[in-house]
């Protein structure tokens, strides 16, 4: 323990020069997963799983300050089950741009950091719903897709590892909306937010 203390010491001591230099070019991206069960009732239960993963390309206008692009790849798998019987299942797939910026803070080997992106999102969803059609129950299959608005919130810490190399802790709030038309012709907001960790890699050239 008290090895493990001294090490981070001298980590968060060392104020040589860590800081990220204009006109430095970054690449990398951070890999997100999220594992969640929902349980209504002792025979209503959701599972989803997510997995979201985003590479970035970035350069630095000024020192520790970045602008960059990043491509975002998601998708996501919600099962629920009705008395003993799969009563949703749903996958959802998504490709997007985000044109984001960064914010690092200090000169330290472990720097805290800042982000915000916006950017548009394609998204196909498939359900697979069992029910009452065609006079039997059964499972049919109903596809949408959607263009969606979306805004990204990052802060976390950025972990020097060498001249060229960074290890990202990343907390994500991400925000994704639409307006969609009902049936009768008028409008509603669907607004999906989601609150995640991850981790990545970045590297410097």
């Amino acid at each position: 323990m008290k090895k493990l203390l001294f090490v981070l010491m001298l980590l968060f001591s060392y104020s040589g020069f860590c800081q990220i230099d204009k006109g430095t070019i970054a690449f990398g991206g951070e890999i997100f997963v999220d594992f969640s069960k929902e349980k209504y009732s002792i025979d209503d239960i959701y599972k989803e799983f997510s997995i979201a993963f985003g590479p970035e390309v970035g350069y630095f206008i000024f020192d520790n300050i970045s602008i960059g692009c990043i491509p975002l790849i998601s998708y996501s798998s919600i099962k629920g089950i009705y008395d003993d019987r799969d009563d949703l299942n749903t996958t959802t797939k998504s490709f997007g741009i985000n044109l984001n910026s960064r914010k690092y803070f200090g000169k330290r080997m472990i720097k805290p950091l800042i982000g915000l992106g916006l950017g548009i999102d394609k998204t196909s969803r498939k359900h697979y719903v069992y029910g009452y059609f065609n006079n039997e129950y059964s499972y049919q299959e109903e596809n949408e897709n959607y263009l969606y608005f979306i805004a990204d919130l990052i802060a976390g810490i950025s972990i020097k590892i060498n001249d060229k190399i960074n290890v990202d802790l990343i907390a994500n709030y991400n925000n994704k909306w639409i307006n969609k038309t009902t049936d009768e012709g008028g409008y509603y907001l669907e607004d999906n937010s989601i609150f995640r960790f991850g981790t990545g890699i970045t590297l410097f050239y």
